[in-house]
């Protein structure tokens, strides 16, 4: 689920800007938005390929993390997704479907770490 914000909806530079609302990522493609909040909700027990949903897709994660212009907001079980990528990196071979997740959520993970 996306969550798309623009404080005023019309933008100075004549690109067309989607209104306020909450979208799926299929419905959100080709659009922009100041402000997306990003529901990745999952905790499930699924092996990796099969728990993350349209998350295992590159194409559409390329969606979810480029249409934010000021701030992207993802929330999630930071465990889950540190468990499925632990998957990956220990069978590469198998999961190769899965290694943008694993590209994502490492420097991410430094991040959560910090705060």
């Amino acid at each position: 689920m996306v969550l798309a914000a623009n404080p005023q909806n019309s933008p100075s530079n004549g690109e067309k800007r989607i209104q306020d609302g909450f979208f799926t990522v299929d419905s959100f493609q080709g659009n922009q938005a100041e402000v997306i909040a990003i529901s990745l909700v999952r905790n499930n027990q699924k092996q990796p390929s099969d728990g993350l949903g349209f998350l295992s897709h590159p194409q559409r994660m390329n969606v979810l993390i480029s249409r934010a212009e000021r701030l992207l907001i993802l929330v999630g079980s930071w465990d889950f997704f540190r468990a499925q990528v632990a998957h990956v990196s220990r069978n590469p071979d198998r999961f190769s479907g899965l290694l943008h997740l694993a590209v994502m959520t490492r420097p991410l993970g430094e991040l959560v770490r910090r705060g």
